[in-house]
């Protein structure tokens, strides 16, 4: 018999080639390969929806027309400063997190500058401690009521006063 007409064990025509078996080593890296694509696919998802769920909770106040117009002069330099509060309400669904209690008032417990410059390709962050003692002007809230001037109150005590414009 030649080598050309040689029977193949479990092909029994006898004809044809014998396919080899895949190496492991690509087999390996096959494996590896959707284990990796699954990965990135999983965390892009998270990602996204830990981007969304926390992008849902900010929540800004335009507060430019109760600060009325005794202000500093604006200067328009191409940079920003944006004030960041935080609340500690226990109102709406945080009331489960204050032991069922809701007294109606909130303070500020986080409170940054945030210092945007110019082209808005560096920022600088500075944080004011919620128990430094400050002399609060006179100031209108949100709904239009007027409080009056402090001397010596907490930092974060001004929101519990008026709200954002306060602070």
């Amino acid at each position: 018999m030649s080598a050309e007409s040689t029977p193949i064990p479990g092909n029994p025509g006898g004809k044809g080639r014998r396919r080899k078996p895949r190496s492991k080593g690509r087999k390996g890296l096959l494996v590896t390969a959707w284990v990796a694509a699954g990965i990135v696919v999983l965390g892009g998802t998270g990602a996204g929806y830990l981007y969304f769920k926390l992008n849902g909770n900010i929540k800004s106040v335009d507060i430019d027309q109760v600060l009325g117009s005794a202000r500093p002069t604006k200067v328009d330099n191409g940079s920003e400063n944006i004030l960041v509060l935080g609340s500690d309400t226990r109102s709406g669904s945080n009331k489960k997190l204050g032991g069922g209690t809701d007294d109606g008032s909130a303070r500020s417990d986080t409170a940054m500058v945030v210092h945007v410059y110019k082209g808005h390709k560096k920022a600088t962050v500075v944080s004011i401690p919620r128990d430094t003692l400050i002399d609060r002007p006179e100031c209108t809230d949100t709904q239009g009521e007027r409080h009056d001037a402090a001397k010596g109150v907490m930092f974060n005590s001004a929101y519990t006063t008026g709200g954002a414009a306060c602070a």
